[in-house]
């Protein structure tokens, strides 16, 4: 597969397979994308020391209430452009729809030190802080930051044990399945190292 080291503008395309599956399965899809942020910070303090997520700027007043009644600490660190599901990279536009990409932290301690790490792109420690394997962090410094692939889809493939280059793999563990990210659905927060990752599964 030949790779483009400039990306093209992100964008996903949902298509139905009739109006009975977009009404059944769309107010669903919508639910779960909006409750990933409950997810997110019901674990930092019980599971990991730290979650980045991202915040409608109409909900960052009550959204840093809940985070300060959990004593925990809210550091926004960029605003980003807003889309219909996961984006990385859109930049807000000038007067355009836009996120807070905000962390929580369990202290101003670790919030500080989970910026520096971001900013340096230091995954190791942003693993760490963040709870992700750190085999996964390894293979996003060596796919995103090096290799500059912002789909990670094929490499997870590409890494699969025994795969064949030419091919992609057909078998995927559902507990590291991340292809209904693109929508919204999300199982966990960071992006595997290959569809077998047993510390993404567990």
């Amino acid at each position: 597969m030949k790779h483009y080291r400039t990306p093209g503008p992100e964008w996903c395309r949902r298509q139905w397979v009739s109006a009975e599956a977009r009404a059944l399965w769309a107010p669903r899809i919508q639910a779960i994308t909006a409750d990933w942020n409950a997810v997110e910070c019901a674990t930092v303090g019980a599971c990991r020391q730290a979650a980045v997520l991202h915040v409608d700027p109409g909900q960052l007043a009550a959204f840093s209430a809940k985070v300060a009644e959990r004593r925990l600490v809210l550091n926004v660190m960029a605003q980003v452009g807003a889309g219909p599901s996961y984006t990385s990279g859109t930049v807000a536009p000038d007067g355009g729809a836009f996120q807070y990409k905000v962390s929580i932290a369990t202290s101003k301690a670790v919030s500080a030190q989970l910026a520096s790490a971001w900013a340096d792109k230091a995954q190791a420690t942003v693993a760490e802080l963040l709870g992700y394997p750190q085999c996964c962090a390894e293979f996003f410094a060596a796919t995103w930051d090096e290799a500059e692939w912002h789909d990670t889809t094929w490499p997870m493939a590409d890494g699969h044990q025994g795969a064949d280059p030419h091919l992609a793999v057909a078998d995927v563990n559902p507990g590291t399945n991340i292809l209904l990210r693109w929508v919204g659905v999300r199982w966990f927060p960071h992006l595997p190292c290959s569809f077998e990752c047993e510390h993404t599964a567990q």
